[in-house]
């Protein structure tokens, strides 16, 4: 790896290597290492970034939806008090992931993968059973409180597992849970 940041050109490598894999001619052992060296040193910081963004986005939005909704939300003390936990166990997360980088690997397993879904889909289930019927999509005030962290779920598990992934939980959140929603 030390010869590949050396050289000055690892962008032309990378591409070299790569296209040199694909075209079918055997790699060494010592390349390959390299490459996955390469590869982890990208992948790690990316990710970090992109889940940060994705967290600062969906605990902002969370916020401005409180806003948006206070006037009937006061009235509404149990989940007035889910999205401040929400909002406060995402700023923990926003913290920790900021002052030690290494949290990510955390991050990136099936268990945080299920939990952090499971949480985005509940909380919408969640805020449409709480608020009254047939007022979710209404004009006015803002109903729909958590749709904005749902979003902001997919946008960081895009990040993290890839394009498939965030496929896959936009469709999981435009249809079964829209329906489950509606009532």
């Amino acid at each position: 790896m030390k010869r590949l940041f050396a050289s000055g050109d690892v962008l032309h490598q990378w591409r070299w290597t790569d296209t040199r894999i694909h075209e079918g001619s055997p790699s060494s052992p010592t390349e390959e290492r390299e490459e996955a060296e390469i590869q982890v040193a990208i992948r790690g910081p990316t990710m970090r970034w992109l889940t940060l963004a994705g967290m600062v986005w969906r605990t902002a939005s969370v916020l401005v939806a409180i806003s948006g909704a206070w006037s009937w939300l006061k009235a509404e003390s149990q989940l007035l008090s889910v999205a401040i936990i929400v909002i406060v166990a995402n700023a923990v997360v926003i913290v920790v992931l900021t002052r030690r980088p290494a949290v990510i690997r955390l991050l990136d397993t099936p268990t945080f993968l299920a939990v952090d879904v499971g949480v985005a889909f509940g909380l919408n289930l969640l805020a449409s059973w709480v608020i009254e019927t047939g007022t979710l999509y209404g004009l006015g005030q803002y109903r729909d409180l958590f749709s904005p962290y749902l979003w902001g779920t997919v946008i960081i598990w895009t990040g993290i597992r890839g394009a498939a992934m965030g496929a896959l939980f936009v469709v999981l959140a435009a249809v079964p849970l829209q329906v489950g929603m509606a009532r």
